[in-house]
């Protein structure tokens, strides 16, 4: 799954592409202008600007959810700073763990390979 600003990005990109949808049919379909009141629009135009209206609003409420589902948003500037404190100290212990657990690993992965060698040289003397 792809992040919150991705995800907000690509509905970002999703709402441009349906104003620009948007544009281009009312820019097809819409009846010409006239200052006579004669002119009737087809039944589905109504059906049409609705459905567009729709996508619109149902975009920007998923954008307004994922901008308030970020982290910070409802902190100050300072308690944002405290929490990125806070996180780098963790990513540095976190790190620092990996780095022993990585060492033992090796540790270990030395042990097996000089076990092996023993029992290879043992099985060759014992033929």
């Amino acid at each position: 799954m792809a992040d919150r600003l991705t995800q907000l990005q690509n509905q970002l990109d999703q709402l441009f592409l349906v104003f620009g949808t948007c544009i281009g049919v009312l820019q097809r379909d819409a009846p010409q202008s006239s200052f006579v009141e004669s002119s009737k629009l087809p039944p589905e135009w109504g059906t049409q600007v609705k459905d567009m209206a729709k996508q619109v609003i149902d975009s920007s409420k998923l954008i307004e959810s994922y901008i308030e589902s970020l982290p910070g948003f409802d902190r100050t500037e300072t308690e944002q700073y405290e929490n990125l404190k806070q996180l780098d100290i963790e990513s540095k212990d976190s790190t620092n763990q990996l780095n022993l657990t990585k060492l033992e690993a090796i540790d270990m992965l030395n042990s097996v390979k000089d076990a092996i060698r023993i029992i290879a040289e043992e099985s060759k003397n014992q033929e």
